[in-house]
């Protein structure tokens, strides 16, 4: 329980009649309230909380969805978008290039937290909804990749009853590795691997869900697409194995001049499937480090059937 001498007040009103702390439970006291003023209260109301009890509610299922509650338009039984999710660094990013050349798929050229978070007002009015509804309109679904949306896929099918989701996992080690490089610790990669799979789990029999390993998409890119078509109900195209035929800007055109990250960004949704891309992560991690994912990721690693390091592989 907070300390409740913490919790100010917004417009007069106590904050902790907005939130039920125990419970996560927002209680508007003015029902004629516009819904924006509504979330700009509760957001008021929750940063005064730990940061802890914030991300829980942040990643709690009721926290998004006391919110639809003030704004019921945002449940969409028609629109059938398809969500890509999966720890990021497991090549959500080159799926997310291949499916966008699909001509009955059109990506949303940027991660988007608008389901993780609890959503900025004028962005999601101007910007995300707006976005979906503008590709639904030339005949295509809308196509999103944000990674951390694993954590909030029961909000997104009770949001979109229609909606498909492509859960993508990749080896521990892989995953482990390249966040070492991009941040300089491999147990931020671990710990990133564990809670980003762990949370999917409870939801993979779900058949609106598809579950795609990165090591089978690269090295049979041509059967996995045909099964992703099937589950989205749409029919394969040929143009989904050359995806790069056309450069995607989504980071900039100007490569020369753009920083670190959008480089980075850039190769990884215009790079051509590879088989190679399955086995690099061997080259940059050390047999301590193998041997610490293996025993960190063991539980989970035997759920999704990669095995453990073999002897005759050199590190």
């Amino acid at each position: 329980m907070c300390d409740t001498s913490k919790i100010g007040t917004v417009h007069g009103t106590s904050n902790l009649a907005l939130l039920k702390v125990t419970t996560f439970t927002y209680k508007p006291t003015d029902t004629t309230m516009p819904w924006n003023k509504h979330i700009v209260r509760l957001k008021n109301a929750i940063r005064w909380l730990p940061l802890s009890t914030r991300c829980r509610f942040y990643t709690s299922s009721l926290g998004l969805s006391r919110l639809q509650r003030l704004r019921p338009e945002v449940i969409n039984g028609q629109l059938e978008p398809v969500f890509i999710v999966g720890c990021g660094h497991s090549g959500t990013s080159l799926l997310c290039a291949v499916l966008d050349a699909h001509p009955k798929l059109a990506a949303i050229p940027h991660e988007n937290y608008q389901f993780w978070r609890v959503p900025d007002p004028e962005f999601a009015t101007n910007y995300f909804e707006k976005r979906f509804q503008e590709i639904a309109k030339t005949g295509c679904r809308p196509l999103e990749k944000t990674p951390r949306h694993i954590y909030v896929l029961d909000q997104l099918m009770r949001l979109y009853p229609k909606c498909r989701i492509i859960f993508m996992v990749r080896d521990p080690r892989a995953v482990a590795v390249s966040i070492k490089t991009r941040i300089g610790n491999l147990n931020s990669g671990i710990r990133r691997w564990n809670s980003s799979n762990k949370a999917a789990v409870p939801f993979l029999e779900c058949p609106q869900i598809y579950t795609l390993k990165f090591e089978d998409f690269v090295a049979a890119p041509r059967n996995q697409l045909q099964e992703i078509c099937g589950h989205l109900n749409i029919p394969y195209d040929h143009g989904l194995e050359a995806h790069t035929s056309v450069q995607r800007q989504w980071y900039g055109s100007d490569q020369k001049t753009a920083g670190a990250h959008s480089k980075r960004r850039f190769k990884q949704i215009n790079t051509p499937i590879d088989s190679k891309l399955a086995s690099k992560w061997m080259s940059q991690i050390t047999a301590r480090e193998v041997e610490k994912v293996d025993h960190d990721c063991a539980e989970l690693m035997k759920y999704f059937r990669y095995p453990k390091a073999v002897d005759h592989v050199e590190y």
